[in-house]
């Protein structure tokens, strides 16, 4: 049997076959366009297609309207596709890009709002009401599109507004820390984000506080002024254990020991210094009535009675006389170079080390030939002969002053320092303890016994000695964090 096919249906079943393929390579095509993008960057590469439509139609009205203005038009187009606009900073449905109103071209894709915060403890302030720690922190907000203003949740509990147009912004605050805060950030694309942030902070501890009498030459300290000046505080915190014979302690900072020690060292402006000694000198504000009422400290931000650590110049800060005319008289509070060395001399310390550094109270002989004390309050000092040796040629006082000026150090009571004996570890300026090696003669605050117009030295070899006060010498301070 033959079947008659209709030509008509079988020119209508090819057209339709012909669109079934086309429509399928049509859709390969597609698919093969996507193929290696993820869902991310097809929605992202969509949003810019639909700005690049908007700003092609502001060209061609541009072209044909002599009244186009660039800033009115492309913003009311823009608008009223519901695309948010901030100026040069377009979003669309979520993406955001930067455009060149004039050119009417997109400069940058900016991508999603990225908003970070982070925070830095750039001082510890002591303990609040409430027992935690205080600090002033850094805050840092960055993002990848302009901001436009900042909300900063504040120490008592109320908000501050910020306002800028940069991608980075820092502030400075006093905050409690590991409490949590929320800064809240609105960026020119519209967008609101809300960061909570929250710095940790665990204070360095002491333990392990150790008398012994070895002599130790000490170690390279592996801190910062900043750092040991927060340990000063906690060992001053601690001064019922740790105590001005302790040798060597152990400091736990985040999660590490380290065992530190008189005789261990640091530098200055390039000039080494070591430690003499712990909770050894009392700190200015501390007092004792004649009713027996004690005034502590508030300088760590507690109630303190002493200095955490105590230091010396083993290098010479400078070289100078003690006074322009050969003279002691009003001991050491009178002298030029305690002038020199609370003003001049401490004024250009670093600030990182003056930061730091706690008036402390130091005991002087008014007068050469008298054993009765007067006190100074200074940040920079000459050391006494009774800081340094343990005996004396005179019965009331130490190495060749009438007066016990203070209490011998730990560092110099481990060498075993006496007045009468030639001690290699006291010879300056710098040179390895324990040698022959020759050394300068340094001054120290003590005015000889003898004689009016003569102060007390370190001597050369490493003993004690004296010298008129108008002859220039080393002078190597101590000092107190």
């Amino acid at each position: 049997m033959k079947i008659k096919v209709n030509k008509k249906y079988i020119i209508m079943a090819v057209i339709i076959l012909l669109i079934i393929i086309a429509l399928l390579v049509l859709n390969t095509t597609g698919v093969l366009k996507k193929i290696g993008k993820s869902a991310e960057q097809i929605a992202e590469a969509e949003a810019r297609a639909k700005l690049e439509q908007a700003l092609q139609n502001a060209s061609s009205q541009k072209e044909s309207d002599t009244n186009y203005n660039s800033s009115e038009y492309l913003t009311s187009l823009l608008q009223e596709q519901k695309i948010l606009v901030s100026e040069n900073i377009i979003s669309i449905d979520g993406y955001n890009f930067e455009i060149d109103r004039e050119n009417l071209e997109i400069t940058q894709s900016l991508g999603k709002s990225q908003v970070t915060v982070s925070s830095e403890v750039i001082e510890v302030l002591g303990k609040s009401d409430s027992g935690r720690y205080r600090g002033k922190v850094q805050i840092t907000v960055t993002s990848n599109i302009p901001i436009d203003n900042m909300i900063f949740q504040n120490e008592n509990g109320t908000f501050s507004k910020e306002k800028t147009t940069e991608l980075t912004y820092t502030k400075e605050m006093e905050i409690e820390l590991d409490k949590e805060y929320v800064v809240t950030v609105a960026t020119k694309d519209g967008k609101v984000n809300s960061k909570t942030y929250m710095h940790k902070y665990i204070p360095p501890t002491v333990s392990d506080p150790s008398t012994g009498t070895a002599i130790r030459t000490g170690n390279a300290l592996p801190f910062t002024w900043e750092e040991l000046g927060e340990i000063a505080q906690i060992i001053s915190n601690n001064s019922d254990t740790i105590t001005s014979d302790t040798a060597e302690l152990t400091i736990t900072k985040d999660g590490t020991g380290y065992t530190i020690g008189v005789g261990d060292y640091t530098t200055i402006d390039g000039k080494k210094v070591r430690i003499l000694g712990f909770n050894h000198d009392i700190l200015s504000e501390y007092s004792e009535a004649e009713d027996g009422t004690k005034t502590y400290s508030s300088i760590y931000g507690g109630q303190n009675k002493y200095a955490g650590i105590s230091f010396e110049y083993v290098d010479f800060i400078t070289t100078a006389a003690m006074n322009n005319l050969s003279t002691n008289s009003g001991g050491w509070k009178e002298s030029a170079m305690y002038t020199t060395l609370n003003t001049t001399q401490y004024n250009n310390l670093p600030t990182e080390v003056k930061s730091i550094i706690k008036q402390v109270k130091k005991a002087y002989c008014a007068t050469y030939n008298s054993a009765t004390l007067s006190y100074s309050n200074d940040y920079l000092w000459l050391l006494s002969c009774a800081e340094i040796w343990a005996t004396g040629s005179q019965s009331t006082g130490k190495g060749h002053s009438k007066g016990i000026e203070g209490s011998q150090y730990k560092y110099y009571k481990n060498i075993d320092a006496t007045y009468n004996f030639d001690n290699n570890y006291l010879k300056k300026p710098f040179s390895v303890a324990g040698t022959a090696s020759n050394g300068t003669n340094w001054w120290l605050r003590s005015p000889f016994y003898n004689y009016s117009n003569y102060f007390c030295i370190g001597y050369s070899n490493g003993g004690c000695s004296s010298y008129l006060a108008n002859a220039s010498y080393g002078a190597a301070p101590g000092f107190s964090i």
